[in-house]
């Protein structure tokens, strides 16, 4: 069973704003970012196994990215609010989300968005060449590395293929490197982050379309579509 929300008139349309756009954007980052985690959860990715746990941690980098970048926006368009306001109007079937946003507004970033925030700028935006000069310095002296590279085939084809020395550095970027029980629930409450600010902002672009005025119509079935 498929929905579908339609713009009644084009007089809707002209009711939109940028500010509603750019949170709808955000919101297609992040939950597109959490369908690709989902996806890599039970079984293999689409290029198999040596690259599977890669696509895992890889994913939860670009949703920390983008994650900050949606806290940001949210900071910018909402920190004006009247708080009896966003918890009584915009967050009433949302209450629990009220604590985040709080966080998302604060003057200073929790510890939470802080890592959002230093992935963003070191892992994901670009690749940090201090941060890299800083891994090689720490392990110089090691004598047990990971592989340079993994590959699900034989042949080594550039998609099947990973970069488990690179693989490591990032997770000891993101994580610590701490170990897989506690690797495993680090990355599980930053998913958890990740879907709350989906529906963080899910609740700001319902309230600002009721705001504008904004009528839509309502289609579900297999004939539904965009």
């Amino acid at each position: 069973m498929s929905l579908t929300l339609k713009l009644r008139e084009p007089a809707d349309f002209r009711r939109l704003t940028p500010d509603l756009l750019r949170l709808m954007q955000s919101s297609e980052m992040l939950s597109s970012t959490f369908r690709w985690f989902s996806a890599t959860e039970d079984g293999p990715s689409i290029t198999g196994s040596a690259t599977q746990q890669v696509d895992r941690v890889m994913s939860i980098v670009a949703g920390m990215g983008w994650g900050f970048e949606t806290v940001k926006l949210l900071k910018c368009l909402t920190k004006r609010m009247k708080e009896d306001m966003v918890k009584t109007e915009v967050l009433k079937d949302g209450q629990d989300l009220f604590p985040l946003w709080k966080e998302c507004t604060a003057p200073k970033w929790s510890p939470q968005l802080e890592r959002l925030r230093r992935v963003r700028n070191k892992c994901f935006a670009h690749w940090d060449a201090k941060r890299a000069r800083r891994f090689l310095t720490r392990h110089a002296h090691d004598t047990n590395f990971p592989p340079l590279l993994q590959s699900d085939s034989h042949r080594g084809d550039y998609l099947d293929c990973s970069y488990s020395l690179a693989h490591w550095a990032i997770l000891e970027e993101v994580f610590e490197l701490s170990s897989e029980g506690e690797l495993r629930t680090q990355i599980t409450e930053t998913a958890d982050l990740l879907g709350q600010l989906v529906q963080l902002i899910t609740h700001f672009i319902t309230h600002i379309c009721q705001a504008q005025g904004v009528h839509v119509d309502i289609q579900t079935g297999p004939g539904a579509t965009a």
